[in-house]
């Protein structure tokens, strides 16, 4: 696991939050 795949998660997660507010 790398940190790049780290930051994608969150910014995947950070979309999903937007869309589920």
């Amino acid at each position: 696991m790398t940190a790049d795949f780290f930051q994608l998660i969150g910014s995947l997660f950070r979309i999903l939050k937007e869309l589920f507010k």
